[in-house]
């Protein structure tokens, strides 16, 4: 169990359906990067019995109405979220000082699961052209999946930053085989995962 001095910050409230408040501090760096946490350095003070979320570094999720902080008496903080990703109130606030032997773990924890963007170019594998109006699908090895149409660019860029992993993207536009390729996405990262169609030989066609 961590000492009381280096506490780390849980809230949750018991009027939403699952919410979790731990019954001590965590004994792990997992139990400290639960789902619907926001990991913050900074300080929390109290306005009118609320807690302010004084931030001076984010560093995964966000917190709603939060303010820029900047001075030396810096914590790191992981705040418990609701589903609609709001500070979930009822826990007394724990934290761990700067200098606690997890933090440098937890930063690269935080790192390996930052979410990418991530732009899919669709091109001809005969020509130096891009191919508008393809259908796009990028699957997750959790099932989950995200759809698009190419634009004139042949490009569709994912609305959202997605979670780092493997994926496997399905392409397809009537006259060309069907593409299905598979791509890693790097935390943090940006850039393009390039599939080329083929068009349907003569044979192949109805």
């Amino acid at each position: 169990m961590v000492a009381a001095a280096a506490a780390v910050l849980f809230l949750t409230s018991e009027a939403a359906p699952g919410s979790y408040c731990p019954p001590e501090a965590p004994s792990s760096i997992d139990q400290f990067l639960a789902p619907n946490t926001a990991v913050f350095i900074g300080n929390i003070a109290q306005a009118d019995g609320k807690p302010v979320y004084q931030v001076s570094e984010m560093l995964w999720g966000e917190l709603p109405g939060r303010q820029r902080y900047g001075r030396p008496d810096l914590r790191m903080y992981a705040v418990r979220l609701d589903s609609k990703g709001n500070p979930i109130a009822g826990c007394e606030p724990d934290w761990l000082p700067l200098d606690h032997e997890w933090i440098t773990d937890i930063r690269r924890a935080l790192q390996i699961k930052l979410p990418a963007n991530l732009t899919i170019w669709i091109r001809s594998a005969t020509g130096d052209a891009d191919i508008a109006g393809v259908d796009v699908t990028l699957l997750s090895g959790n099932g989950k999946q995200y759809r698009g149409v190419t634009g004139v660019d042949g490009r569709f860029e994912l609305p959202s930053p997605i979670p780092p992993g493997a994926y496997r993207i399905q392409a397809k536009k009537a006259g060309y085989e069907t593409a299905d390729e598979s791509v890693a996405v790097v935390p943090g990262g940006g850039g393009f995962a390039r599939v080329l169609l083929s068009p349907l030989k003569d044979s192949q066609r109805n």
